[in-house]
């Protein structure tokens, strides 16, 4: 923005100071929004942004000027910097710990709000991974836990967090605690398969509950999605005898979890 007001002020050199300046009024170009202008940017404003600037952040029908190079080379540059770490970028730490540590050691990622993770040094021996679905997507991804973990080695980080989550829920009250239940130690997957321990999602009067097939869908906020899950988890029930079954969680047992003394 700075870069903004001191090109329209040079533009203006030669005028009158009595002349009132505005870059709304006569150059309202320059207040227009780059792609480097956003931390955070919706699917549509990305579309449009596509429509006018290529990958690094050059303007496709205009003539670029010497500043326009020097912000597309720093673009190349993180580019760049992301190719070279990539593998290491978007791999969640509980995954680098159970893949790359032995049991013993995997206490050093673990704090005393790391609640879900099972392998902090006062952690119960017989504690369970916390492998958690958040009821976001569009589809519910793999049934089997093994095709949901090559996804995971193949691409680091599903697609999926990409491209399948529904828009109405990309805002709402799961979407927000998501980030605390991986602080806490949960293992985040896209897929309800049948290695899930728990399911993150709207309860209409229950902050935790254990699935039965037997609860009626007025427990979930949107009986919709919850007819979905009910139906998935039926199936896993069937097609896995020594299934244990999960845990439905909401953001508010979360938010309890890491309040927790």
């Amino acid at each position: 923005m700075s870069w903004s007001v001191s090109q329209f002020l040079t533009s203006l050199s030669d005028v009158t100071s009595s002349y009132r300046r505005s870059i709304k009024d006569d150059w309202p170009s320059l207040a227009s929004a780059r792609a480097s202008d956003f931390l955070a940017v919706s699917n549509t404003a990305k579309l449009n942004l596509q429509s006018t600037e290529d990958v690094y952040g050059l303007r496709i029908n205009e003539v670029a000027g010497s500043l326009d190079f020097c912000r597309a080379l720093e673009e190349v540059g993180r580019h760049r910097q992301k190719q070279c770490i990539k593998g290491v970028e978007g791999v969640p730490w509980q995954v680098m710990a159970l893949h790359n540590f032995n049991d013993n050691e995997r206490w050093m990622f673990g704090g005393k709000l790391q609640k879900l993770w099972p392998y902090g040094k006062n952690a119960d021996e017989n504690a369970s991974k916390c492998i958690l679905y958040p009821d976001l997507f569009d589809d519910l991804g793999y049934e089997e836990e093994v095709d949901a973990n090559k996804e995971a080695l193949d691409f680091n980080e599903s697609p999926r967090w990409e491209d399948d989550i529904m828009v109405s829920k990309s805002l709402g009250y799961v979407a927000a605690t998501l980030p605390l239940a991986k602080a806490l130690g949960a293992i985040v997957t896209p897929h309800l398969h049948t290695g899930v321990t728990h399911i993150l999602c709207d309860l209409a009067r229950h902050k935790m509950l254990r699935w039965s097939s037997r609860h009626p869908l007025s427990i979930y906020t949107d009986s919709q999605s919850g007819s979905r899950l009910q139906e998935r988890l039926i199936s896993l029930e069937e097609i896995s005898a020594d299934w244990p079954g999960v845990l439905l969680v909401s953001p508010t047992w979360l938010e309890d979890k890491w309040n927790e003394d």
